[in-house]
């Protein structure tokens, strides 16, 4: 099992009044950045920024570092022709090679006793502290030539693991976040009108707290394969300060859902063997993708790293290829996703990159 250990809410929100209290930053919020002023051979001079009152100034500095998130870092680079001409060859990737972590509900754990149960939810732990997902060991997965996948075990009631409970699931999780992916929400509603006994029964069970000892939804975490053609690219729209919006094209090839399917298989055939209970898979074995699939909100891979400034954007201290003193910080660097959370990994990256520029 690999452990997810979850700090408090609020471990990096937090840190803002500790920056703006510190002498040595100066801290500007209500502002965003729209282009970048060069010398034309490869070093940025000033950045411009705008707020949406309509205010503007420009910062210059030896260094500058985009760290906006995997999205908006590609729309940055995309949005400023400055910057794309000094890239040469490295250009043609801002954008490309977006991942994300697929989450879904591939099968149900039925375990065969009252002590199985109990072992099962000793493994996976309390989701609001500590939870252990469930993964392949290296050998198997080396040997089997599959993307990683990491599964956790939530009890469940039965009527939870009908297509229609997640799909209402998905539905009420992105309600705050407005009407987008309408084709997609329009298909999880269908599917929930069509097994609306099914959500009576699953909240009456939850509210209830009725949820069976053995009884387990495996949910999925897995890993994506890179693909060029799923990428970040600018709209004909405009925010508030005049910036290209961007526009997600999100492809997930048949082989993302493949290996998971694979994986699987081999975990339920773990589950059998060690006598902890039966897998049922919820995969109607005619279709290629599960009927709910979404995102963790891990936003990966747009600037991909590469020390061949014709493979990627950033070099390996995360400078931007054709630039002297650009760089970028965040996932958007990462070369591919794993199946673990993105946040210690690119901390940590970001961590590097502030020691390497304090050294040079």
């Amino acid at each position: 099992a690999a452990p997810f250990h979850h700090g408090p809410r609020n471990q990096f929100t937090r840190m803002g009044s500790a920056l703006q209290t510190d002498d040595a930053v100066r801290m500007i919020t209500g502002a965003t950045v729209t282009d970048f002023a060069t010398d034309g051979i490869g070093s940025i001079v000033h950045i411009e920024a705008r707020s949406p009152g309509g205010a503007s100034f420009r910062a210059s500095g030896r260094y500058f570092v985009i760290a906006t998130g995997g999205i908006d870092n590609a729309r940055l680079l995309l949005s400023s022709r400055p910057v794309q001409y000094l890239m040469g060859p490295g250009a043609h990737h801002v954008g490309r090679s977006f991942m994300e972590h697929l989450h879904y509900v591939p099968a149900v754990l039925l375990t065969d006793s009252d002590e199985a149960a109990e072992e099962v939810r000793r493994i996976c732990g309390d989701a609001d502290r500590t939870d252990n997902w469930i993964v392949l060991n290296d050998e198997t997965t080396r040997a089997e030539n599959l993307l990683r996948v990491a599964y956790n075990a939530t009890p469940v009631h039965r009527t939870s693991t009908e297509p229609a409970v997640p799909a209402f699931g998905d539905l009420v999780r992105m309600f705050p976040f407005g009407p987008f992916g309408i084709r997609g929400r329009a298909r999880q509603a269908v599917q929930a009108m069509g097994g609306a006994h099914h959500i009576a029964r699953a909240l009456k069970a939850r509210l209830g707290n009725d949820i069976p000892r053995g009884t387990f939804a495996l949910s999925v975490m897995s890993e994506q394969i890179p693909d060029p053609e799923s990428r970040i690219t600018l709209t004909g729209r405009t925010d508030r300060v005049g910036l290209a919006l961007p526009h997600l094209h999100w492809r997930v090839g048949l082989r993302d859902f493949a290996d998971a399917r694979r994986s699987t298989e081999l975990i339920a055939a773990d589950f059998e063997r060690l006598g902890i209970g039966r897998v049922v898979s919820l995969w109607d074995r005619g279709r290629e993708r599960p009927p709910v699939v979404a995102g963790g909100w891990h936003h990966m891979g747009t600037t991909r790293m590469s020390v061949d400034p014709g493979a990627g954007v950033v070099d390996g201290h995360g400078r931007v290829h054709g630039t002297d003193n650009l760089y970028v910080a965040g996932s958007s660097v990462f070369v591919t996703s794993g199946y673990a959370n993105p946040t210690l990994t690119l901390v940590a990256l970001a961590v590097r990159l502030g020691r390497y520029l304090a050294r040079i």
